[in-house]
Parts: structure tokens; sequence; C-alpha cells
């Protein structure tokens, strides 16, 4: 993997001052970057797709192995959800977290709305919502949609309850009606359920799967690639196609775009280091130009 950094740039040409590492986290975090769907699916079409399915089936999952864009998608979609729910909760699980507060999270969330106001109308902040995102003039037909980012983290036992809780209030829009339930019709109190897991879950139907795809993950690591002066583009496209193709040669467990990228962040940030040597002279002072033969 190291091969890419072997050989000298084309012009010689050594940039003085790096640009920003482009997979920083600040540049590749969920919150920071678009979702594009490889068959060029329309993100407001698709929350449309899925705002009725929640409505008409109360819960709905994203499943997709880990690093394939879960919670990017998410981070698009639920803006637009808000023409269709009054509040919409987040709950964002990660491994490691205390298990007893994994479950205090969900049950605050799942409380009818009204009933706690630290949990009222919790989106995303504007800097994290979709640019495309505008507000709706649009009464909202639903109470409240809570959104559990990283299901499988909680245990079977809460899962369950959750969906049970989810399912158990089913709508007459549902079983064929011809109106959506109104805020006022009580059985619409009951929170509404979006999920992101790995794995299809029991009683919460999939609405759609993420998954590695070569040439979407290759279109966005070039645009990545495009903030870097063209010497270290070149560098760095070596490295992505190595990396890339040592990644399709081990079969679908590696196909994680969030390793890559954080693999290719070490590899921009060891060019860095290589690059400050080169431009460094033997008393520790940056030298300026092209560097020496």
């Amino acid at each position: 993997m190291n091969s890419a950094f072997d050989e000298p740039s084309p012009t010689g040409e050594i940039p003085v001052s790096p640009a920003p590492n482009p997979f920083a986290t600040r540049f590749v975090s969920p919150q920071r970057n678009r979702y594009v769907f490889a068959d060029g699916q329309d993100v407001r079409s698709v929350a449309e797709r899925l705002s009725e399915r929640l409505l008409r089936q109360r819960a709905a999952a994203i499943v997709g192995p880990h690093g394939t864009g879960k919670s990017t998608l998410l981070n698009s979609l639920v803006p637009r959800l808000r023409e269709y729910f009054a509040d919409i909760v987040w709950v964002r699980l990660t491994p490691g977290t205390d298990r007893a507060s994994q479950v205090q999270q969900v049950k605050r969330a799942i409380r009818p709305s009204g009933m706690d106001p630290a949990f009222s109308r919790q989106a995303p902040p504007s800097s994290q919502r979709s640019e495309a995102a505008s507000p709706s003039t649009e009464t909202p037909v639903a109470a409240k949609c809570v959104v559990v980012d990283g299901f499988e983290q909680l245990g079977w036992v809460t899962r369950g309850w959750l969906t049970a809780c989810v399912r158990s209030s089913k709508t007459r829009w549902q079983f064929g009606s011809d109106r959506p339930p109104s805020l006022t019709d009580s059985r619409a109190a009951t929170p509404h359920l979006l999920i992101t897991c790995h794995a299809p879950q029991i009683g919460i139907p999939t609405f759609l799967t993420t998954r590695w795809d070569d040439d979407l993950v290759e279109r966005l690591t070039q645009e990545k690639l495009e903030r870097l002066p063209r010497d270290q583009q070149t560098v760095m496209n070596r490295a992505a196609r190595s990396r890339s193709e040592a990644i399709r040669r081990s079969g679908h467990s590696r196909r994680n775009v969030r390793d890559y990228w954080f693999a290719l962040y070490d590899d921009y940030e060891r060019l860095c280091r290589q690059t400050d040597a080169i431009t460094t002279g033997p008393r520790g002072h940056r030298q300026t130009g092209r560097a020496s033969g």
C-alpha cells in the first residue's frame, strides 16, 4: 500500500504548505456530507416515500453494513420528514455506551409529545440539515417520529419492547382509510419509528438497504481529492486505487467507506510528513521552491 509514496512527483513540485486533510472527520462525518444514491434517486422523492411508509406502517428501517452511509442518509432524509411529523426525536447509540443509559434514552424518546419538553422538536441543528431542505407550509399529520441510529446497540429485550410499543398503535389509515390520522387522534400520539441497523429486524419493515458501490465510492473520493494541489492529487489517486483494488479482492467484508476514507487519511498524513522532510533543511529551516535532486 505504501508504493504510492515511493515515486517522486512527476514535476518535482512539492507544496510548501500542505492542504487540509480531505479525509479529516470534519470533511467525512455524516453531518457534513450529502447522501448520493448510486442509481440516481432524488433525496426528496425518497423522503416522500419514506414518510408514506412510516405513516402507514408506523416503523421503517434503513439496513446496511458498517460504513455504507446509513447515518449520512438519515441526515439527508430526516429534515424533510418535518413536513409530516410535528416532533422528531433523535437517539444516537454507539458501541460502548452504558446499556442502562441507552434504555433510558429510548424510554424518554418514546413518550407521547408534550410529556417531556426536553425532547420536543429535536431535529439536527441547522448546520446539519440538507441544503435542499425547505420549510413546510403544510401542517404535520402525525405527532412524533423517533429516529434511532444504531438500533442493534440495544439489547434484544429493549428492541422487542420498542417495536411492540410502536406497532401496537396501528391507525385506520393503514387499513385503507381515505384520510391520514390527525394530531387530535389519540392513536396518532404513539411515536412512529425510523431506525438504522446492520440486519433486518423482526417487526420493522426494511425501507432501504445501503451498500458499497465501486463507481460511486470512486466518484465521491475524487471529489474530496480535488481540494488538493495537483502533485498531491497524483500521489493520493495512486493510493486510492491501490486501496480500492485491495478491498475488491478481499470481498464484501471490507467494503466499508468510512474505514476506506480513514485509511486514506493516514496515507495523506504520511505524504505530508514525507513532504515536510524534503522541504525542511538540515537545520530544520523550511526551504522553498522545488525539491533538490
